[in-house]
């Protein structure tokens, strides 16, 4: 039976009992009081008709019509009215409407976005294409999740405006040839200047200049001669390279030719690109040379300080991972070698991190010829594992002491964290140039750096013994051991006149090393 809820006659507290203790005497358990299940008791919820309650969201329901004056039973009942009536008129809940707005404003905003030729003119069409694909789904999606009860109507809405974002970067299709630095430059030019008639060379020339457009790269060439520079500017016109590779193009020509972070790339059409490399001091042959690296032997045409290279998309493939890896396959050392002049620094990296753990038998020489360029390149971020695999290959240890030395200086001026191989390596190469900064380290962190300035052997005694004096107890311990390692007998002496004010674990430091020295010598 259905629960009833009755109230206490005593202390009208309200309890829900079982049906089955209708009539019969029960006890109210806030104030004990007995009383009988009855009608008087039991609380029966309120009751109400139409018309009684004014409350918008009893429009929501259905309206069953009642008997009307003047219609009989066979009169029939207008169509859409058999289940009464409901309002299709409702309120629409805040989500909903904030998912409608988003969905509309994406489109409309990616709509005019795309219509700007300065912002998407480096931006070749398919992507346009993509992007515009992306937003006008999500606002579609968004729109139809708005209006559930007129989904085709919102599909019919949502989907025209998605149909015209997609149509924008057709329409607006940005004029490729034409660089937003200077826009009105050919045209002022053309029109100051008469036309004449041009030789064969000539319209060839001015062909190629139409088909690549080079107004980018005369644009940076005429500043650089307006400012008095001496640097130079060229362009590399790259044919047939895929869109994924750009990055790694302009990463690897900044990196080798030294260029200015201000060199753009310029997309052109059939997957051709325009790159104008600025901030040069090299000739247009070692140019035209560096870029050999990416495909076919350049084409240099002097007139437009250009050169053109169809791009060979097998540099961009790694060697199989199999031969890479395994030290006993013959292919092991030519894949690796082959890697370390990468144009990608990720595959250069994992190249040196092989090498490095492996013994060398062969294409040593050129390794290390490779693994000192590497050293001096300011973009490689690797120099521990560089460093790692210059001590295994090179058979000089001193061949990138001027390389790693600068690296040394740039590392601790701009106050990066130097590794303790690159200490190490120049210490293995008697690079006595570096015990300046090796001692500031060793000053400043004695525990981390007191094994490299150990490393530096002999060279390090007098830098040590300078100092020693004015060292605080810490340091006089590390340089005592330092000196028990690489002192001469010109310590002994600086080592005993610290021994009267030394305190105990400082006097065994000082007789250990006074010891060593002796025995040395």
């Amino acid at each position: 039976m259905n629960p009833l809820t009755i109230r206490c006659p005593s202390c009208s507290q309200k309890f829900k009992v079982g049906g089955e203790l209708m009539g019969r005497v029960v006890e109210c358990g806030a104030c004990e009081k007995r009383f009988t299940v009855n009608d008087e008791v039991i609380q029966k919820a309120a009751k109400f008709y139409p018309g009684e309650r004014n409350h918008h969201a009893l429009e929501g329901f259905a309206r069953v019509e009642g008997p009307k004056i003047g219609i009989d039973a066979a009169t029939p009942i207008p169509r859409g009215m058999e289940h009464g009536y409901f309002s299709p008129i409702s309120r629409v809940g805040p989500l909903r409407l904030t998912l409608g707005w988003v969905g509309a404003l994406l489109i409309l905003g990616a709509t005019i976005v795309l219509q700007f030729q300065f912002l998407m003119a480096d931006i070749p069409v398919a992507t346009q294409m993509l992007i515009a694909f992306g937003v006008g789904v999500i606002g579609l999606i968004l729109i139809v999740s708005a209006n559930p009860r007129k989904r085709t109507r919102s599909l019919l809405i949502g989907g025209i405006a998605a149909a015209i974002l997609l149509s924008v970067p057709f329409v607006f299709r940005s004029k490729r040839t034409i660089t937003p630095l200077d826009p009105t430059r050919a045209e002022v030019e053309e029109t100051s200047t008469p036309k004449k008639e041009s030789s064969p060379e000539e319209e060839g020339i001015d062909q190629l200049k139409k088909r690549i457009g080079i107004q980018p790269l005369e644009t940076e060439i005429h500043r650089l001669a307006q400012s008095g520079s001496d640097l130079r500017a060229y362009g590399i016109w790259l044919r047939d390279m895929s869109e994924s590779n750009r990055l790694f193009v302009r990463d690897y020509m900044l990196r080798t030719a030294a260029a200015s972070p201000s060199s753009v790339i310029y997309p052109r059409d059939n997957r051709d690109y325009l790159m104008v490399l600025t901030g040069l001091d090299k000739s247009i042959e070692e140019i035209a040379a560096i870029t050999a690296r990416i495909g076919q032997q350049p084409k240099i045409h002097p007139d437009l300080q250009l050169m053109e290279v169809r791009v060979d998309p097998s540099v961009f493939l790694e060697g199989p991972l199999d031969k890479l890896t395994d030290k006993g396959s013959p292919a092991f050392y030519d894949l690796n070698k082959r890697e370390l002049e990468s144009i990608q620094l990720t595959r250069v990296k994992r190249a040196v991190e092989r090498l490095a753990d492996a013994e060398p038998k062969i294409y040593r020489e050129d390794i290390t010829r490779q693994l000192v360029v590497l050293a001096a390149l300011p973009q490689v971020d690797f120099i521990d594992e560089v460093c790692k695999a210059l001590m295994i290959w090179a058979e000089d240890p001193s061949v990138a002491n001027p390389q790693l030395s600068r690296r040394l200086n740039q590392m601790h001026s701009e106050k990066k964290k130097i590794p303790k191989s690159l200490p190490s390596m120049l210490a293995k190469g008697k690079a006595i140039e570096a015990l300046p900064i090796m001692e500031e380290l060793w000053l400043a962190d004695a525990t981390t750096w007191e094994p490299q300035m150990i490393e530096f052997g002999p060279a390090a005694e007098k830098g040590v013994l300078a100092r020693f004096p004015e060292l605080d107890p810490t340091l006089r311990h590390s340089a005592a051991r330092i000196l028990a390692r690489i002192g001469g007998q010109a310590s002994i002496p600086v080592l005993e006149a610290a021994k009267p004010k030394a305190d105990p674990e400082l006097v065994v430091l000082i007789e250990t090393a006074v010891r060593s020295i002796r025995e040395r010598n």
